[in-house]
């Protein structure tokens, strides 16, 4: 039967049918809300509905999502902008997404997350499942030293859990990015800056299926990832891993498969990668790593981040090897940095000179330092030392 020949009821059937079905996606659509926090607005009033009536912490707003998620599940977002904030921030199950609609934390210009050492964890992901994090930076979390004292703690009972951490800078933690329970799937940390955390950079233990891609993990007191139980498989791609006190890539059971390509690893402490069931530097997906890890222990002539003594993950060098040559002609590790020319300073050395004088003065040949040692200690790629006559 063609349209022509329907009956007049059944069109009216029809376009009845297609209003109906128009109000309740309309319905579905206008549910997601969008929560504004900025500590700015101090003159309120606070109800968190527009920037000009933004709350003014992001407790509140953790707040106000649990209640609208109780009404539409999912598809919500808290954005935060301008300055430091002070305070832990706890999801739970109450503000879990749907597999379709993920809720979303968003920082905008990086909003700074700082609990001071007050407490164990800058944001703490407690069974919220279908969560996206964005665009933060996480510092602080240093209070237990235990374990789980992290920028971002992922916790859940059972999985899958679909955690996404997207492009944010996670420093001065006990660890940058951990894990507690089992079973968590679904996982995904992605251009991030994970660097200057006293102890790992990323830490996961039993049954963890993770991504972890365009990523610098950099600096950090102890390993840059450390996976420390079975059942794991954890896929690390386009990462730039280097600076580490201990190991790059530290794995302690058979079944913690971790996998890389196109990655980076290099200048770690104590080796680039172990696995304790095999032998140091013994790493599946080791063949996986393309050429540029030939820069092991030789950061002279491998140029990458500018400032190597804190492994700065904002700056790289115009020539450095990570720059186009990760997947489909990406930068290898955070995407985005400013590069800046590979020419760097001219420093001077004489025996009359005196170790004092700071890095300025020590560019002027009338204020030179006195020992070659401490110029090698304040150089970095792309330096140069002009050392007087004399013995040293």
């Amino acid at each position: 039967m063609s349209f022509e020949q329907n009956t007049i009821d059944r069109g009216i059937m029809k376009n009845k049918l297609v209003f109906l079905f128009g109000i309740i996606g309309l319905a579905i659509n206008s549910g997601a809300a969008t929560i504004y926090v900025d500590q700015s607005n101090t003159g309120g009033p606070w109800d968190g509905t527009t920037w000009a009536t933004a709350f003014t912490n992001i407790a509140d707003a953790v707040t106000e999502l649990g209640v609208t998620n109780a009404v539409v599940q999912g598809g919500h977002t808290i954005m935060v902008t301008n300055g430091t904030y002070n305070e832990q921030v706890i999801f739970t199950s109450a503000h879990a997404g749907t597999n379709g609609a993920y809720n979303v934390l968003e920082g905008v210009n990086y909003p700074i997350i700082d609990v001071e050492g007050a407490r164990t964890n800058c944001i703490g992901l407690a069974q919220s499942q279908n969560f996206h994090v964005k665009g933060f930076r996480l510092t602080g979390a240093t209070m237990g030293y235990g374990r789980h004292d992290s920028g971002i703690l992922l916790y859940t009972i059972a999985g899958p859990e679909n955690y996404t951490v997207e492009d944010c800078y996670i420093y001065g933690n006990y660890q940058g990015i951990s894990r507690e329970r089992h079973d968590l799937s679904g996982i995904i940390i992605t251009n991030c800056a994970i660097y200057r955390n006293t102890a790992d950079g990323i830490v996961f233990d039993q049954s963890t299926f993770a991504d972890i891609i365009d990523c610098a993990i950099i600096g950090n007191g102890q390993n840059g990832y450390k996976g420390i139980d079975s059942g794991s498989t954890i896929n690390i791609r386009n990462c730039v891993i280097a600076g580490n006190v201990y190991y790059g890539v530290y794995e302690v059971k058979a079944t913690h498969v971790v996998t890389l390509n196109h990655c980076l690893v290099y200048k770690n402490g104590q080796g680039e990668y172990y696995d304790m069931t095999e032998s140091a530097g013994a790493l599946r997906g080791a063949t996986a790593i393309n050429a540029l890890s030939d820069c092991a222990n030789n950061i002279e002539g491998c140029p990458g981040y500018v400032n190597m003594v804190n492994f700065d993950p904002v700056l790289v060098y115009a020539n450095s090897p990570l720059l186009g040559a990760g997947e489909n002609g990406r930068d290898i590790g955070k995407q985005g940095v400013s590069t800046i020319p590979v020419s760097g300073n001219t420093y001077y050395v004489a025996t009359t000179g005196s170790d004092a004088y700071t890095k300025e003065q020590a560019q002027n040949s009338g204020t030179p330092w006195q020992t070659i040692q401490h110029a090698a200690d304040n150089m970095i790629a792309g330096d140069t030392v002009n050392v007087a006559t004399g013995a040293y």
